[in-house]
């Protein structure tokens, strides 16, 4: 192979509500999403968190630079970055930085200001990115790496509400890909429950879905929840939702439902299909029962408590433990982050991770520890999140926000 050139690589880790906060390279971002509320023709503003994470004896300065740009979220829930105030509902062209380049000694942070104006006709939802892009390219063999990381942004310019839509388009059980089938054949490797939602209405929600299987006799058989790549879906995007059936089942006719969680308060979104599982096909389902084809879509781990919440008294010290459990067969590469609210009152910057870069090997079970130091002045009640994204190697991570409230009382303890 020639060696006269050397190709070039765009690492991306987009964060807009689901993505690493760190780029390899050891630059952070937070936070990794944020909501901005701007009335018609009025201004508001917000922050972004440049790291550099890198410690130790080699540690360099690095710098970065700062583009606000636009994003698509493909059906699959893979995330695209676009030039800005290309795509619908781009809030690109009214979001200002107040600097475009910060240079950082190791384990130094910079907190820079964007200012967003919003016309007066522009009432709805919004979405854009703040791209930072680390100036120094690394190389990797014959790879020349970029490495970038974003946080998204959700602007929102009230003056009507949108009621949150949606509607099940397909749903189906796909079966093993034939062995002559190319790689390129969009059958799964197990018998997989595929299912496409759409956001046929203007507000973004997230959505969280199951399936049931019943048999003729109206007994449930199955019952398990669907998962995604990303579970926010914004408005007229699609998103493909699975669910591995992994469970042996008697050839005959069944019902398969799948219902959905859109944040409606309303309505879910379900549909009904028939199932009709034949002789054949009842060996393959036994198979991936027993193991010999199955295999989880994405990483299996539980986290345990859902949410953190603590009474703690104004300017004391308190320590919030979350455990997080490799429930899978696979090594997960797992990073933990505080969301970064915008505020009069930051929580973000109360809190000490004991360790946000972590392996979990199978079967073993890591307890995190959040030290928290709550100022003296903070009475009130402030909700901040736990960012958890954990991956198997060179897998996309699947990420999970735990829900922090903090009730700071007048006093100290």
């Amino acid at each position: 192979m020639p060696t006269s050139w050397k190709t070039r690589m765009a690492v991306a880790a987009v964060a807009v509500g689901l993505a690493a906060s760190a780029a390899p390279a050891g630059i952070a971002v937070s936070p990794l999403k944020q909501d901005v509320l701007v009335k018609p023709g009025a201004a508001a503003t917000f922050h972004v968190t440049v790291a550099n994470r890198t410690r130790g004896p080699d540690a360099k300065p690095c710098s970065a630079h700062l583009a606000v740009v636009d994003f698509q979220v493909t059906e699959l829930g893979a995330v695209l970055l676009r030039p800005p105030a290309t795509v619908k509902n781009s809030a690109s062209q009214w979001i200002t930085p107040t600097k475009a380049t910060v240079t950082l000694k190791p384990d130094q942070a910079e907190k820079v200001a964007f200012t967003v104006k919003a016309p007066y006709a522009a009432v709805g939802e919004y979405y854009s990115a703040v791209l930072v892009t680390l100036d120094q390219k690394r190389t990797h063999g014959e790879v020349e790496v970029d490495y970038r990381i974003a946080s998204g942004v959700f602007v929102t310019i009230p003056g009507r509400t949108f009621p949150k839509k949606a509607q099940v388009l397909r749903c189906e059980l796909a079966w093993l890909r034939p062995a002559d089938a190319p790689p390129t054949s969009p059958a799964p490797e197990t018998p997989t429950i595929v299912a496409i939602l759409k956001n046929t209405g203007q507000a973004r929600f997230d959505a969280s879905g199951h399936v049931r299987i019943s048999n003729k006799e109206g007994r449930t058989v199955f019952k398990a929840p669907m998962t995604t790549r990303r579970a926010c879906v914004l408005g007229g995007d699609t998103r493909q939702f699975e669910c591995v059936l992994a469970k042996a089942l008697p050839h005959g006719q069944y019902t398969m439902r799948v219902e959905f969680d859109y944040q409606s308060g309303w309505t879910k979104a379900q549909t009904r299909v028939p199932l009709t599982i034949s002789a054949d096909r009842e060996a393959l389902l036994a198979a991936a029962a027993a193991g010999t084809t199955a295999k989880a879509a994405g990483p299996a781990f539980e986290v345990a408590p859902k949410t953190l919440a603590a009474k703690v008294p104004a300017g004391a010290f308190r320590i919030l433990k979350l455990a997080v459990k490799n429930t899978g067969n696979e090594t997960l590469q797992c990073r933990a982050s505080v969301a970064d609210p915008t505020g009069s009152h930051n929580p973000a910057s109360w809190f000490h991770l004991e360790a946000d870069t972590f392996a979990l090997p199978k079967a073993r079970t890591k307890t995190l520890y959040l030290a928290v130091r709550v100022p003296a002045e903070a009475v009130g009640l402030h909700k901040t999140d736990l960012i958890l994204e954990i991956g198997e190697h060179d897998a996309m991570p699947s990420r999970i926000e735990v829900p922090i409230a903090l009730t700071v009382k007048g006093g100290t303890g």
